[in-house]
């Protein structure tokens, strides 16, 4: 029997109509006003769009609103746990337990920092495209990075994507220094009936790990205000991560007239549904490997020496190959019944090193059958099903079952107003992770159960405003308790969240704000901030005929009091404390910003507010984010 949902949930979910009823008549007065389009803008898709065929391309960002919002944890709408310092391990603040299909290795802290098969941008212009992007602040903050596109002959373009960042950060042994790139190309028959994307990737991360500040009182007192003379917990561990890997996918139609991208040619519906369709290949192969290398660990920080008490060299090694076939009967999203079936062969190879010495050898073996059909009965509705089930030596009868219905109410395409409902559940295997680990301060071999995941959430979009709501109901849940151990959980666990985010211009001002309400029924498996928010305000200023384009504004981020998750580097993992609630964090950024054709500058002036007031912001225990510092960016685009 289901118990009852908590009183906080109700409500939580009773302020959705009200929500919805304020988004749809904000959208529709927004939605009248003209909107800007840059013509200097690059079409590009991602791997998700060429797999599921969408036939509107994204545009590259040529505007001055958020380019300086260049690490990845601080987009609007992004809400992430650091370590006070860019490339370092991080954690989501808004709970979203997105299954993985198939087998899941189980580290995520640095997945934002890292180019991945589903972040890389496929370029379809026929024009040379070059992006260049340089940041710079204190503490040798610097972030270099560059995309070339070119397209050679007809259909096909090449690029190569470089991204450096490197940070000191403000205190001891904060050190990151992430390199990453990625050879990419796409290819097209002129009349579409094949075509393939494939990429090489690269990333190379070394974080050094300074466990935390030693004492929160010297630096909340001011006790020492030189950051760098603070005592901290490790003088001598980093965590070093290295992966490689080539993903090559491609289609091929049966059906000559199915994948044009606007139907043009009369066919009956009969035709397009019962068509002989078209068939999708992929391959991918990955290699992974880290290690934590503590040359002098502290006693008083790891407990636990299972190998050697003098040093610490931990190491996982993780290679998997892959192979998808896919069939579906039409790729052409105007078709008014789409079905596809697939499958997904999962080869892996999971070896651990403690000391260099092997400690575990796992070869596993997994098959993924996955289905679905999208439905579009009457124009502006759609209706959307997908399964998958999952069937190997570690994961064992996976299921995963989403169901999403779809209204547009937009008075035309260009201005659209989709209201979606979603049901979701799932029953997953645990990952590796939380199952096996061996290392010199870290064993554990965990006979978990498969945790049952009910989710139901809406959403509304339009051109200017997003909102909508989550509400998750949890069997065995699996956390990281104060132990710094996995636990699971015997108690039914329930979250429900809402937000919003919306953007308006008015003459010369640009104004974007976002939140997140989050409600958790058990806060001894999951803490997270009851609020979180930002806000962006600008003022712009066209000088010299046009030619010089200003904007002066600020950005506001907020985060409520909560208890904050503790971070552990030797397993990577964030997890539950009761030490000590952190205080509201207010983080301001000044700016000033200029465009001069497709170039683009900042000037930042970050966290002003640190300049007065106490000393108490944290987003991790014991890890004070950074302190007042000027930052200057500039981004520049060729597209000749």
């Amino acid at each position: 029997m289901i118990p009852p949902m908590p009183k906080a949930c109700k409500a939580a979910l009773l302020i959705i109509p009200a929500l919805f009823s304020l988004c749809c008549s904000f959208a529709q007065i927004i939605d009248t006003l003209p909107q800007t389009v840059d013509s200097s803008a690059a079409p590009y898709f991602y791997e998700k769009d060429f797999i599921l065929n969408y036939t509107q391309p994204h545009q590259t960002d040529t505007l001055l609103d958020l380019f300086q919002k260049y690490d990845p944890l601080a987009y609007p709408l992004t809400y992430y746990a650091t370590l006070g310092n860019i490339g370092l391990a991080h954690k989501n603040l808004v709970f979203s337990p997105s299954p993985t299909s198939g087998f899941d290795l189980g580290q995520h802290a640095f997945d934002q920092y890292l180019i991945r098969d589903e972040t890389i941008q496929y370029y379809l212009t026929p024009k040379p495209f070059t992006r260049l992007y340089y940041v710079q602040g204190k503490y040798r903050e610097q972030v270099f990075d560059v995309l070339h596109n070119q397209q050679i002959g007809k259909n096909f373009n090449v690029g190569v994507h470089v991204n450096i960042l490197s940070a000191f950060g403000g205190y001891e042994r904060q050190r990151s220094n992430n390199k990453s790139v990625t050879f990419f190309t796409s290819y097209y028959t002129p009349n579409k009936r094949y075509g393939l994307i494939a990429n090489f990737l690269f990333n190379n991360l070394i974080m050094q790990e300074n466990g935390g500040i030693a004492s929160d009182s010297v630096f909340e007192n001011k006790i020492e205000t030189e950051s760098k003379l603070i005592a901290v917990n490790l003088l001598n561990a980093e965590n070093r991560w290295k992966n490689s890997g080539f993903k090559l996918i491609q289609y091929y139609s049966f059906s000559k007239k199915d994948v044009l991208e606007n139907d043009t040619v009369k066919r009956t519906a009969l035709s397009r549904i019962f068509s002989p369709g078209s068939i999708l290949y992929a391959f991918s192969y990955t290699r992974l490997g880290f290690q934590f290398i503590d040359n002098n660990p502290d006693t008083l920080f790891f407990s636990e020496y299972y190998s050697n008490p003098e040093k610490t060299y931990d190491e996982t090694l993780f290679k998997e190959i892959t192979n998808m076939l896919m069939w579906t009967n039409s790729r052409n999203p105007a078709c008014p019944l789409r079905v596809y079936a697939g499958v997904k062969h999962q080869h892996s190879i999971v070896l651990e090193f403690t000391g260099y010495n092997p400690s575990r050898d796992d070869t596993l073996s997994h098959l993924i059958f996955s289905g679905g059909v999208t439905l579009q009965p009457f124009a502006g509705w759609k209706l959307k099903a997908d399964a998958e089930w999952v069937k190997g030596n570690y994961i064992k009868d996976d299921q995963k079952l989403t169901a999403t219905l779809e209204k547009d109410f937009g008075p035309d395409s260009s201005h659209a107003q989709i209201l979606s409902v979603d049901i979701s559940y799932y029953n997953q295997t645990p990952s590796w992770f939380l199952h096996h680990y061996n290392s010199n301060h870290f064993r554990w071999d965990n006979a978990f159960t498969k945790p049952d995941v009910f989710n139901a959430g809406f959403r509304f979009q339009s051109s200017s405003i997003k909102a909508g709501a989550d509400y998750y109901r949890i069997f065995d849940y699996i956390y990281f308790g104060t132990d710094t151990l996995p636990h699971q959980s015997s108690k039914t666990l329930d979250v429900a969240s809402g937000f919003v985010s919306g953007n308006l211009s008015i003459h010369r001002f640009d104004l974007m704000a976002s939140m997140v309400y989050q409600y958790v029924s058990d806060k001894q498996v999951v803490s997270i901030p009851e609020l979180t928010g930002d806000l962006s305000a600008y003022f712009n200023q066209d000088l010299f005929k046009h030619a010089l384009g200003v904007q002066l504004g600020f950005d506001l981020y907020y985060t409520s009091a909560y208890f904050a998750d503790a971070y552990m580097p030797a397993t990577r993992l964030f997890f539950i404390q009761d030490e000590k609630k952190i205080n509201q964090v207010f983080v301001l950024d000044a700016l000033l910003k200029f465009k001069v054709k497709y170039v683009r500058f900042f000037l930042m002036y970050h966290h002003l507010n640190s300049l007065i007031g106490k000393k108490d912001y944290y987003k991790t225990l014991h890890y004070p984010i950074q302190e007042g510092r000027l930052k200057f960016g500039i981004n520049w685009i060729f597209h000749d």
